[in-house]
């Protein structure tokens, strides 16, 4: 348990080597627990805790995936064998945006991480410059894109829904992450033709949408948000630890 918080914790960082070192601790551990001959016994079902921990280390591993997902797909030899992984992964978070987005014509997810106070220069996906922190630049620098779907090179995004979206950034620094209800910011950029939904999902971490609208009508659309309140709810790990409350 000790080692999964520490790996939440590492990848609400985004530290990538820490993170794949204790993820491995962590399988290896639960192989060494499983294997335990007074444990659980040849052909019989795992144990409650057991079956808990082996969910919360999935979901672990799908949030390691998502956040990192753009870096491993560009730089893997075969990336059909990145998708490959994704699909089989429960939780399948990239999975579930990949869907909505194949089905929300015109929609773009993208995951955002706060590099303020960042104590090494180099993110896997950008790198920070010395005085970055200090002055905070809302820029891709500062808050670079980490995450987006469908993919683009580099994970980048129009400037101009770069700015909307900062902007929304902006008035959730402060924001509780697990507060509820979920605060989600919506706005309608006419000149842009688009709405955008933004939401605070871990104290650095941030999630938007952004979809096509001529008229602004999407904004009502509740699809939109019970998309982001139900990854979040996943990522902070609130349905994981409501089930030990209420065990199957």
């Amino acid at each position: 348990m000790a080692a999964a918080l520490k790996a939440q914790c590492q990848l609400g960082d985004l530290e990538f080597l820490n993170s794949i070192l204790t993820l491995s601790s962590i399988s290896c551990k639960l192989d060494q627990y499983y294997a335990q001959k007074d444990l659980v016994g040849v052909g019989s079902p795992p144990t409650p805790l057991c079956s808990w921990l082996r969910k919360l280390y999935s979901l672990l591993l799908a949030k390691f995936t998502l956040y990192w997902y753009s870096v491993l797909h560009s730089g893997a030899t075969n990336p059909t064998d990145i998708q490959e992984a994704v699909v089989k992964e429960n939780p399948a978070i990239v999975s579930q945006i990949e869907d909505f987005v194949s089905t929300n014509e015109g929609t773009t997810v993208s995951f955002f991480f706060d590099a303020y106070l960042q104590d090494f220069a180099y993110l896997g996906h950008s790198y920070v410059p010395p005085g970055a922190a200090e002055m905070y630049v809302k820029s891709s620098v500062a808050i670079p894109c980490i995450f987006t779907m469908p993919l683009a090179e580099s994970n980048t995004l129009p400037v101009s829904d770069y700015a909307v979206i900062m902007r929304a950034v902006n008035s959730l620094l402060s924001v509780d992450s697990s507060s509820k209800p979920r605060e989600i910011i919506s706005l309608h950029e006419a000149q842009l033709q688009k709405s955008f939904f933004v939401l605070k999902v871990e104290s650095r971490v941030y999630m938007a949408i952004a979809v096509v609208d001529e008229t602004g009508e999407q904004r009502e659309k509740a699809h939109f948000r019970d998309l982001m309140c139900r990854l979040c709810d996943c990522i902070q790990m609130v349905d994981l630890c409501r089930s030990l409350q209420n065990p199957a």
